[in-house]
């Protein structure tokens, strides 16, 4: 499915309406040619945004391939997975594009999420955020695993290039 956009890919963007259920959104291939997140959950958090999975996608050349943010609103995002993804490129000249967006700007909770089986085939690299609020509102279990960059599996934060992050993710796992 192609999903051109000048935003985000449009029949997986989650805001402002919620989103509950156990059902893979994505179960064919999607490219997102330009814009702001390929799979993203949240940015407004006024209602609850739970079980939700995206499994074996494709992102092309977007802003931000996976993003969890909670940018507006107190409701919580959880249980959320990214499985068996496949991402070549992203944001195009924009030096502020990354392959994983997780970041906490309002006072809501995100628990439980998985990245999972990631294949990551970048024309450049660029660090990728994983941050939380502050010590009342942070990312709580959170796994991530299977990362593969250029061809190579990577098993450490550094290795993912998840280097924009700070102390309010509690309980990660890294493998």
């Amino acid at each position: 499915m192609w999903v051109p956009t000048s935003y985000s890919a449009a029949v997986l963007y989650l805001h402002p309406f919620p989103f509950v259920g156990e059902a893979d959104l994505c179960d064919k291939p999607l490219a997102a040619l330009a814009g702001e997140g390929t799979f993203k959950v949240g940015d407004g958090n006024f209602q609850a945004h739970r079980r939700i999975t995206f499994r074996n996608c494709q992102s092309y050349r977007s802003m931000s391939a996976l993003k969890v943010t909670h940018g507006y609103g107190t409701e919580p995002a959880e249980d959320i997975v990214f499985e068996n993804i496949d991402i070549e490129g992203f944001g195009g000249r924009n030096p502020t594009a990354k392959w994983m967006d997780f970041y906490l700007l309002s006072d809501g909770p995100v628990n439980n999420v998985t990245v999972r089986n990631v294949n990551i085939r970048p024309e450049r690299g660029f660090d990728a955020t994983l941050k939380g609020k502050n010590d009342r509102f942070f990312y709580d279990d959170v796994t991530i695993e299977g990362i593969v960059i250029a061809g190579q599996p990577v098993h450490s934060l550094e290795d993912m290039r998840i280097t924009n992050r700070n102390a309010y993710v509690r309980n990660l796992i890294v493998r």
